[in-house]
């Protein structure tokens, strides 16, 4: 067969073909992966919140855990439990936080957090999610939370799964513990 000439004033097939190719590789995107960071989504009262993976140390199932009250300890700490021979405070964050109860004692797991120095575990109603989440998803959150406590606490805010999600500063957290 032969080689179809091209009229004067056209392009041959193979030179469009290499124009195509030659266009596309100048102007393909690279895909540029963008950061991403380590969350513990969990819910209190049916609301969301999560923590960066960075100050989280464990999360622990504490519904077959004896927590023990301590006597004489501020009123946000539901007491302490023994975890692989190590005491460990637990915080009631309902009280900490000033949250109403839905039902009483729905907490089923436990959150140990750390900052520096500072380590305690955190009841919680459910964990939601361990997950990555684009750097961008997240939005200045303080003027999301519901009263001054958590507006002092929350750090950040995103949306997941059509729920707004408040993420805490453990670093405030401790302060506000520590005081």
């Amino acid at each position: 067969m032969e080689e179809q000439q091209p009229i004067a004033g056209m392009v041959s097939r193979e030179q469009l073909q290499e124009w195509v190719k030659q266009r596309r590789e100048r102007t393909k995107t690279v895909p540029v992966q963008e950061q991403k960071v380590k969350m513990v989504l969990f819910s209190l009262a049916g609301v969301w919140y999560a923590f960066f993976c960075s100050n989280v140390r464990e999360i622990l199932d504490i519904s077959k855990r004896t927590v023990i009250f301590v006597p004489g300890s501020p009123h946000f700490i539901a007491g302490i439990i023994n975890v692989r021979g190590i005491i460990q405070s637990i915080i009631d964050p309902y009280r900490l936080l000033g949250l109403a109860r839905e039902k009483e004692n729905t907490e089923r797991h436990a959150i140990i957090i750390h900052h520096e120095a500072f380590q305690t575990g955190i009841r919680v109603d459910f964990i939601e999610e361990v997950m990555d989440i684009p750097q961008s998803a997240l939005q200045p959150g303080n003027e999301w939370a519901i009263n001054d406590t958590l507006r002092e606490l929350v750090h950040y805010a995103f949306t997941y799964r059509d729920r707004h999600v408040a993420v805490l500063d453990v670093a405030k957290m401790a302060q506000l513990i520590q005081r």
